[in-house]
């Protein structure tokens, strides 16, 4: 428990001293400028701009910022906690995984390139010996429910756009325009509420084995690992994609996982790849 509160206290200082004055920028500069004209016209316009101006400059701030971060907090805990800490980090989304486009924006001089490296190393050295503790532990299948708390939080979410919009069209033309579009825009997510029939329902939604992968929400289906081609894991956006091969026909499929509840997209790729290598070698 100690060494949990002191690897979270190393990533809440990351957060303080990079990804705060990144969103104060990101944000506080179009709101400033917004406030500061008193036309519609020249409060967007000044926004946008302001907007575009302060995402480049949180980008150059993090580049810079974040490899001072990286080596620091590492020197501040035992080796052995490298791995679970770039872990942390990555949960936070303080750091990116290896090889990201985002890695790659690091600004990092000579010195720092090497000592970078270092740390890497250690931490594959580590990650080897984890997936090898997974495969030991990991059950024969993989069962997941759906999330509640996603369930309920897309609903009210809704709720409360809807009842905006809906009370903007008593106003003025600028009113009913951007009511208009927040309607617009939450039409999507209304095929979403099909989760609220399902809420007190305790049976898995999705349940992934050797034999294959088997859905039961949006709708049920089952996807045998011969018919698979490819399968992908966006981590920043929770969709699992998946293209699969039925004779001459290719078809893809999109599951997003952040309606079961999956709590680490990082532990359940591992666990995936860990089910396909057993299918591989089954026989």
């Amino acid at each position: 428990m100690v060494k949990q509160l002191k690897l979270l206290r190393v990533v809440l200082v990351g957060h303080l001293f990079i990804n705060l004055p990144i969103i104060l920028i990101t944000i506080g500069l179009p709101t400033a400028i917004f406030i500061s004209f008193e036309d519609l016209l020249f409060q967007l316009i000044g926004s946008v701009l302001a907007f575009v101006l302060g995402l480049i400059t949180s980008v150059l701030l993090w580049s810079y910022l974040i490899t001072k971060w990286r080596l620091w907090a590492f020197n501040q805990v035992a080796e052995e906690d490298w791995y679970t800490l770039k872990e942390m980090a990555v949960r936070h989304k303080l750091i990116w995984d290896d090889g990201s486009d985002f890695e790659r924006l690091e600004i990092r001089k000579p010195e720092e390139v090497l000592d970078v490296f270092h740390i890497s190393e250690k931490i594959n050295e580590q990650e080897q010996i984890e997936k090898l503790r997974l495969n030991l532990d990991m059950p024969e299948k993989l069962s997941y429910r759906l999330s509640k708390k996603d369930i309920i939080i897309e609903f009210f979410s809704i709720l409360l756009v809807l009842s905006i919009s809906i009370l903007g069209f008593w106003f003025d033309y600028y009113h009913f325009i951007i009511s208009l579009i927040l309607i617009c825009c939450i039409v999507p997510s209304l095929k979403n509420l099909k989760g609220l029939i399902y809420i007190f329902d305790k049976k898995y939604f999705l349940i992934i084995s050797t034999e294959g992968i088997e859905l039961h929400y949006p709708k049920s289906e089952f996807i045998r690992w011969e018919d698979i081609h490819s399968l992908s894991v966006n981590q920043m956006t929770g969709v699992m994609e998946i293209i699969r091969i039925s004779g001459e026909q290719t078809s893809k499929l999109k599951c997003e996982l952040r309606k079961f509840t999956i709590t680490d997209y990082r532990q359940f790729i591992r666990q995936i790849d860990i089910i396909i290598h057993r299918f591989v070698y089954r026989d």
